[in-house]
This record gives C-alpha cells, structure tokens and sequence, in this order.
C-alpha cells in the first residue's frame, strides 16, 4: 500500500506545484549535503493545505529535520548516480494499492497514477476525494483506513 508514495526515479513532476516545491528546494543552496529544516509555509501550501490552521502548527510542531540527500534522491532522481529511488516494477509481483489525496499538491494523483501504471496489472489507484497529501492526519482519515480495509478483503476474495 502506498498512501501518497514517494516520487519514484524515472517520473517527472506532472504539475506547476511540484515544479515549484523543486525550485524552492534549489533556492535552499547545497541542502544534499546537510538537513533541511522544515519550513511552515512550504509544509501548509503543499502538505498541510486540508488541516484547520490549529492543527497545521500541530502537525508542524512534530516535524523533525529532514535529510537534505533524501529530498536531493526524490526531486532530483536524474542527478542521483545511485538511482536510489529505481524501482524494479517487474520484480513486484504482489498486489500494490495506490491511494492519493486529490488536493495533494506535493505528489498530485496525475503523478501518483503515474506511477501506478509503471506498476501495470497489479496495481489498483484510488483518488481520495478532498483529501491532500497527509491522508492519515486528515480528519476524515477514517476513510482512507475503509478504502485499505475494503482494498485488502478484495484482494483476499480475489486471491
């Protein structure tokens, strides 16, 4: 299951907004080389945007810093000699269950399902309606646990 997965090596951003998260991690200078320190607007416009402002400093209030090689291997796969984040998708022969929020600016469905044809046959996408990117901080979160729950008895009919 991935709820909002990461950007895999090999697709590129589908939206202006994730245009903009890159060019915000470039104006952070040589952040690869160090940690990232959580920005309040940046988190509120592209991963917090469905929570009430009490709950956006909350959330916020919980984050850590960031590896600055982790955001460098995710946004900027093409310069990254390791292909860390190369996904052998033949080599996954489970069942894969995608699920993005529709208001999810970091990583929007039109990538999310992206990826999810990179999975073929195997995966199911599912495009949570008014959610955004923290599925399971937002305060309907109860339906993205039914769409997991539901997804699972699916797959145990089919198997």
């Amino acid at each position: 299951m991935l709820l909002n997965g990461s950007i895999n090596w090999g697709v590129l951003p589908t939206t202006t907004q994730e245009r903009q998260l890159g060019k915000a991690l470039m104006r952070a200078g040589s952040f690869w080389e160090g940690v990232l320190l959580p920005d309040f607007d940046t988190m509120v416009t592209f991963g917090l945007n469905k929570l009430d402002p009490r709950e956006q400093l909350a959330v916020f209030d919980r984050l850590i810093p960031e590896s600055g090689r982790v955001m460098f291997e995710l946004f900027f796969w093409i310069f990254d000699e390791n292909q860390t984040t190369k996904i052998d998708y033949d080599g996954i022969t489970c069942p894969v269950l995608i699920v993005s929020g529709s208001d999810d600016l970091a990583i929007p469905p039109s990538t999310a399902k992206h990826i999810a044809e990179r999975h073929g046959s195997r995966a199911t996408f599912h495009e949570a309606k008014g959610f955004g990117h923290y599925l399971t901080l937002e305060p309907e979160w109860e339906k993205i646990a039914e769409i997991c729950a539901n997804w699972i008895l699916e797959q145990q009919v089919a198997g």
